[in-house]
């Protein structure tokens, strides 16, 4: 499939396809994960409606609409299984920001290991290639809310490098590493490994901290909600965001 993911509108406003209402069919697709192409069946109904890639895909005039079939070479099979638990049933992870983690909750990396990105930031990229801003809104409120009870207290350098090599700098996810960092940011706490990888960061992303650091110290002293949480919603009109924020108003 050739079809610009950018381009491809988002999905219609209506109620999506259940199986209690018998909306959805029992019509499937063949959705090939990974290097093995290992075959996953899901509900052509669901995907499209929540999906506009998939949509375009399996009810346009490519060649996975009249084959039924997808490749997604470049997927790991265990991303794709959130991506399912989330598409059938709401679900992500309750233990999604650590990607290795021990018995103390301290990461089992080396000086030396590979930097190995959380299942969270895989999502996401996820979500941001096949344009899902839904399942970009789920993973943005689990991620904002563990770090806002600290369960990891700063993205490292590598995070960094690794989510804007990743993702678009206009992506959400990057702009809360970015507030993240400005806010928490202490170099006398950094560990080598850190410290290491201060060299692999881009300049841009470097100029992005720098300014946004200053911006924040001088701004927001003790207040870490920023924009508060639609600043990271990607609400498209100002009454969705309005609406929004008066249900958080209603939480607090």
């Amino acid at each position: 499939m050739t079809a610009d993911v950018e381009n491809i509108a988002s999905p219609k406003t209506k109620v999506a396809p259940s199986f209690q209402d018998g909306t959805l069919s029992n019509s499937f697709i063949t959705i090939k994960i990974g290097s093995d192409r290992k075959d996953y069946q899901v509900h052509k109904d669901l995907i499209c409606f929540h999906f506009p890639y998939f949509d375009a895909a399996f009810n346009g005039k490519f060649k996975e609409g009249e084959e039924g079939v997808l490749e997604l070479a470049a997927t790991e099979e265990s991303i794709f299984w959130l991506f399912l638990d989330w598409l059938y049933f709401g679900k992500l992870p309750e233990r999604i920001l650590c990607s290795d983690e021990n018995d103390d909750g301290e990461a089992e990396e080396g000086e030396d290991d590979e930097y190995d990105p959380s299942p969270a930031y895989e999502l996401h990229v996820f979500a941001d290639r096949y344009n899902v801003p839904e399942l970009r809104r789920a993973l943005m409120e689990k991620i904002r809310s563990a770090w806002k009870a600290q369960e990891r207290c700063l993205p490292s350098n590598e995070e960094i490098t690794w989510l804007f090599n990743a993702l678009p700098e206009s992506s959400t996810l990057c702009k809360l590493v970015v507030d993240l960092f400005a806010y928490r940011f202490d170099p006398a706490a950094d560990e080598k490994r850190d410290i290491k990888a201060r060299s692999q960061l881009p300049w841009n992303v470097l100029l992005k901290l720098v300014l946004r650091t200053a911006e924040v110290r001088a701004t927001y002293a003790g207040n870490m909600d920023f924009d508060g949480n639609c600043g990271y919603h990607e609400h498209v009109t100002a009454e969705e965001r309005e609406a929004c924020e008066s249900g958080d108003k209603e939480q607090d």
